[in-house]
């Protein structure tokens, strides 16, 4: 709400980078105020300066999408690596992505199974199933259906569908065999 926004704002004046992230997210999203990705992106830089990792992240972002400045992936790259090296989930996560798909960075495939075992480590659920997709697969790493096994697991263990679903097909596959 509006005061909520008063607040944060007072905040963000004071070189908070938690309110000017904040402040960013309430421009970007539209809640509040109109969406102003422009707005939002000012504050994610103030943020992102500071090196408060979640707007590193949303700084990234912006970059790789045209959000408020003109698309640049190099640049894009460069704050979500920010972030994702101070531990930020997310960003190791879209790192792994990046690198997969060589958006900003060159494709390296040994590079995107790091960043999603870091992220996978961290928690993530879509980063375990990656990695565990990785291993089954060889990608970037040595082929391993005892490590995939174990990412999977972790993944469906969060709720994640996919995980769930594979697991099951490992299962029947497994109990198919002579």
């Amino acid at each position: 709400n509006q005061v909520a926004l008063s607040w944060f704002q007072k905040a963000a004046e004071k070189g908070l980078p938690a309110a000017e992230h904040q402040v960013g997210l309430f421009f970007g999203t539209g809640q509040v105020v109109g969406e102003d990705h422009v707005e939002a992106t000012r504050w994610f830089r103030r943020a992102a300066k500071q090196k408060y990792s979640p707007a590193q992240y949303r700084l990234g972002v912006a970059y790789l999408n045209g959000h408020g400045v003109k698309v640049d992936e190099k640049q894009g790259a460069r704050w979500v690596r920010k972030s994702a090296r101070n531990g930020y989930l997310k960003a190791q996560a879209l790192m792994a992505s990046l690198y997969s798909a060589g958006r900003g960075v060159g494709a390296d495939d040994e590079a995107a199974t790091n960043w999603y075992r870091e992220a996978a480590i961290g928690g993530h659920a879509v980063s375990q199933y990656n990695l565990a997709v990785r291993y089954s697969t060889g990608k970037g790493v040595e082929q391993d259906m005892a490590m995939a096994r174990k990412w999977f697991e972790k993944a469906a263990d969060q709720g994640l569908k996919n995980a769930q679903l594979t697991l099951e097909a490992l299962d029947a596959t497994q109990n198919a065999q002579p």
